[in-house]
């Protein structure tokens, strides 16, 4: 198991007019977030797609997310994204390794 975790700054650009007065991580900045930290852990890859995305509850700037992966077989990782005791982002993560088209 790999554990990790991001925190998005209000003062990040993609959450001007997303949305005003109630600002939201969007769905791409916390994958690419949640990308990052895997390929920090995992060497020799790149990304082949998110298989499966499920967003359970919105992130907000400044909370701290927690990442855990679980590498399930190949190069398919699951992830669970929590605030606290609360889900809010799960899926899987296919990665493939450099020089292999098929993943």
């Amino acid at each position: 198991m790999i554990i990790s975790s991001f925190c998005v700054s209000r003062a990040h650009p993609s959450l001007e007019g997303h949305f005003p007065g109630n600002p939201i991580v969007p769905g791409v900045v916390a994958l690419e977030l949640i990308l990052e930290a895997l390929m920090r852990e995992v060497d020799d890859v790149y990304i082949h797609g998110f298989p499966q995305v499920k967003f359970h509850a919105p992130i907000y700037p400044e909370q701290d997310v927690s990442i855990r992966f679980t590498h399930k077989k190949d190069c398919v990782y699951d992830f669970i994204c929590e605030v606290g005791d609360k889900k809010v982002i799960s899926g899987k993560i296919k990665l493939a390794l450099n020089g292999d088209s098929n993943g």
